[in-house]
Order: C-alpha cells, then structure tokens, then sequence
C-alpha cells in the first residue's frame, strides 16, 4: 500500500493531463510489445485464434464468412471482421498484434476518463497506470482473441453509463447505445449481461427502449439474413450456443474443463462430424435430457463453475509459454493485488449506487457464463472494471 500512495504522488506531479495519459500510452505500449516479442510475435498458440485468422483471412480473399472453404457461423462476426479490416495492410500475425497492441494502449484514455468520472483525477492516473502494467490485459494483444476488443467496449459502455444515466437522454442516444450493445453482441454476446443494469437506468421510457432495439436490429440484421440465405436458419450470433450448453453441462463436465476437453471425446468428436441442422438438433436434445436427468448434478455445478470464472490463474489446455509456471504465477499474483486493491475500493465507497451498480454487473457477467462453462480468459474483459474499482483507494487523495 505504500509503494500505491507513492507511486500516486509521483503521478500526481505530473499536472498536464495530455503529457501524462502520452507517458501512459508509451508505457502501455511497450508493455504490450515486450509481451508479444516474448510469446512469440508471429505464432498463433490456440485453437480459436486460428479459426479467428481463417476465417479473417477468407473474408480478404473475397471468400465470405468461411472455414476452411465452407460457410460458417461458428463464430460470432464482429471479431473476425475486425481482423479482416486490419488485414487491409497485411495478413501478417505480427501485424495484426501490434495493430491490436496499440489499439489496446489507447484504452489508457478511455479508463483514465472513467476512473475521473467515478472519484478523480489521482485515482485516474492510478487505473491508466494500473491498465498499462497489469500483465493479464497486457497478454490480450499477443493472442488473437476478441476479449481484446471486448474489454475496450467494457470501458466505453461503463463511460457512457456514468454520463447518461443521470440525464434524460434523446432517441438519437438511446439508438447509439442500441449499436453499441449490438456490437458487443457480435463481439461476445456475454457481453450483454454486463451491459444490463447499465442499459437499465438509462433506457427508462418505452421509446428509448425503442430507438435502442433499432440499433441492435440494424447491428445483427444483416448477419442474421446472411445466416438464413446460407443455412436456412435463424442464426442470429453463433451456431454453438446450444453446443458450448451441452459442453457444461454434460457427464464430463467439471468446474475447470470448458468445452475443448470435451469436444476431445469420442461423443465430441460425432457430435462435430455432424451435418450443422443435425448438429444443433443433437446438442439440444442431449443438453435437455441431461439437465432432466441429472438436475441434481448440474445445480451443484453451477456454484463451482461461477467460482471457477474468478479463479487466479487459467487451468492449461494448450501448452504455450503463457501456461508456463512462470507465466502462471506472474499472472496469479498481479490477479490476487488487484482483486485486493479491488475489493478494498468497493468497500470505502459502498455507500454510492454506481459502485454497487458495477459489482453487480460483474457478478451477472460471471453468473450468465456460469450457465454454460467458464474459463479465466473469459473474465479478463471485465478485469478493467476491478482495475477502476482498486483506484478508488486512492480517492480520497482527490478531495
């Protein structure tokens, strides 16, 4: 605690808020660079980076949304667009992780604000200076996964909460919340869990909760017309939400076993070898039938999987130098600081709605994935928010 209030002076001094958030940025981004180079700056490590990148890689090369030369939707759209767009320049790893490594670093000016609006400027400088060196963010720009980009839209939602919600807020605001929760939709669609008491207190009226819908409609109606042209379904995200169900809830299911251990089954592997009508139809019904049977069982899961989303380190599935003891325990103990920092700043400042309004959201957000699998990597999004939360130890200093 005392190295935090003097590492708060020794910001504060710095008066002028564009050299500081520019000083941030840079050390943001070297962090983030240092980080790719170590992991390995032209390596793809896991299996959804890959499917990401193809799928990227087909729409520059005019092939549509595909794998592997076939239509899909395995994927929700939002995150291989993205790559694709990047692609413009190159199709090069490296590039899309350094493009990736500065569009992250520029999230120290979207926290830096946020944290400002919540208690002040020291606890800004604190979150900016926190989300520059907290390694687990940093690790997000050397892989290709959408939680990147997600913990991005966390900020930008959380932002435009604390400016609205007190205010009577027009249609034309109310129709940009829409697209945004629609882009998080196509990004992550968990993403919309911690996005609802947000969406609460600011969408009051029924033509606010209008305007907005228009705007997630006008986000995932092309995607979704894309998706009953080529197979003739009602897609309006993925096609596994039915699949990563069954993947938690399952006979081979444990707190910490996600979906890819399972998929590694012989009933996985069928159930993959499918025919997508067949597939979605078999999921579903083992899924129910499993829940029916065994309600028991997948009630006493439920706990153990929402306590599983906020463990300190990710249980391996693939062995790369970001699952190494090394990296493990890196990651472990800047997770435990934080939640400390984190769970201190939420106590001094309990009294106050907006505190409690983003715990709350959190908690959502670890409950909805509860209901299918959790995995460590999917929390990191949210991990701005206990990053904002931890600064407000240090708000006091603001006043």
């Amino acid at each position: 605690m005392k190295i935090m209030q003097k590492i708060s002076v020794l910001l504060a001094r710095i008066g002028n808020k564009k050299a500081f958030l520019a000083i941030i940025f840079l050390l943001a981004l070297t962090i983030r660079l240092t980080m790719i180079f170590l992991l390995g700056a032209n390596k793809l490590h896991y299996g959804d980076e890959f499917t990401y990148y193809k799928i990227a890689t087909s729409l520059t090369n005019g092939e549509g949304f595909s794998l592997n030369g076939e239509p899909t939707a395995i994927v929700s759209p939002a995150y291989p667009t993205f790559l694709a767009l990047a692609m413009i320049f190159s199709k090069s790893i490296l590039w899309l992780k350094l493009f990736q490594a500065v569009l992250a670093s520029l999230g120290v000016i979207l926290i830096y604000n946020l944290a400002k609006r919540l208690t002040g400027s020291i606890s800004a400088k604190i979150a900016s200076f926190a989300y520059a060196i907290y390694p687990p963010i940093a690790y997000l720009s050397a892989v290709l996964y959408p939680q990147l980009l997600g913990s991005l839209w966390i900020l930008a939602i959380f932002y435009l909460w604390l400016l609205w919600k007190n205010r009577k807020i027009n249609t034309a605001k109310a129709f940009l919340w829409g697209i945004l929760i629609g882009i998080g939709l196509s990004l992550i669609p968990m993403l919309l869990i911690i996005a609802v008491i947000p969406s609460y207190q600011i969408l009051r009226r029924p033509s606010m909760i209008a305007s907005a819908l228009a705007g997630i409609i006008l986000i995932l109606a092309p995607w979704t017309a894309r998706n009953a042209i080529k197979f003739n379904r009602f897609i309006p995200l993925s096609t596994v939400g039915w699949a990563n169900l069954w993947a938690g809830n399952c006979e081979y299911t444990t707190p910490s076993s996600g979906s890819f251990p399972i998929y590694r089954t012989s009933e996985g592997k069928y159930l993959q070898s499918l025919p997508l009508d067949q597939s979605i139809k078999e999921y579903r019904k083992r899924v129910l039938n499993y829940i029916c049977k065994h309600p028991v069982r997948v009630i006493y899961m439920y706990p153990l999987k929402f306590i599983n989303f906020w463990r300190p380190y990710p249980k391996p599935i693939t062995k790369t130098k970001a699952s190494s003891v090394k990296y493990r325990i890196i990651f472990a103990v800047s997770y435990l600081i934080l939640l400390l920092f984190a769970i201190k700043g939420m106590i001094l400042n309990w009294s106050r709605p907006e505190i409690k309004a983003i715990v709350f959201s959190m908690l959502l957000f670890a409950a909805g994935y509860a209901i299918f699998f959790t995995r460590v990597r999917f929390r990191l999004p949210a991990e701005v928010l206990l990053i904002v939360l931890g600064s407000m130890c240090f708000g006091a200093a603001n006043k």
